[in-house]
């Protein structure tokens, strides 16, 4: 698509307190903009690859994320299911990462409950877990302001040697929430490890 709007879109924001430990980034190499990561050099040699990751709503339209990556897919991919491919995609990243010795978090908007099903499953085949729900099991916050049941849609999945100090999401649109300034809805995570 060459029109200026193309919906669905990924940011990740180094605070000052890192920058000077970001070694590298880097973004999904369809260009699709599905996920974008930055690469933080840690103490005592840990790395830890940052990812953030929009995996679309299956949702009708010509002007849809799902609909302009079904596009791009039916013209370099004879598998054209973007929900499905975006997790092959990306289990061929987060493999060749965790291969290199990288500490992963993957914080995702995955447009489905992250307990249960295919994302659940997913980042269980790799070994990771939800921080955030692993420190607040019983009453998880709503991760989208339409969200009503309480059941979260976004996560934030990390692999075994990392181990959240505190965990939480931040409050509906906060004035300095970057999603505010793209029009999002969702909310930001915070993690301290």
């Amino acid at each position: 698509d060459t029109q200026l709007h193309q919906p669905g879109v990924v940011g990740i924001i180094a605070s000052k307190d890192v920058t000077h430990r970001v070694t590298a980034t880097g973004k999904d190499p369809t260009g699709l903009g599905r996920w974008c990561w930055i690469h933080l050099q840690g103490r005592n040699g840990i790395r830890v690859r940052t990812v953030t990751v929009y995996r679309p709503c299956d949702t009708p339209g010509a002007k849809t994320t799902y609909q302009q990556q079904n596009r791009y897919l039916r013209r370099h991919r004879s598998e054209f299911k973007p929900r499905e491919a975006l997790y092959e995609d990306l289990y061929t990243a987060c493999s060749e990462w965790l291969a290199t010795g990288d500490q992963l978090i993957v914080g995702i908007d995955a447009n489905e409950v992250v307990r249960t099903g295919q994302t659940s499953a997913f980042f269980n085949t790799l070994g990771m877990h939800e921080a955030i729900l692993k420190r607040h099991k019983t009453s998880p916050p709503a991760t989208h302001n339409r969200n009503t049941q309480r059941q979260p849609i976004d996560g934030l999945f990390v692999t075994p040697g990392l181990h959240a100090i505190a965990a939480g999401y931040e409050a509906f649109w906060l004035p300095i929430r970057p999603s505010n300034l793209m029009g999002g809805l969702h909310i930001c995570f915070r993690l301290w490890f």
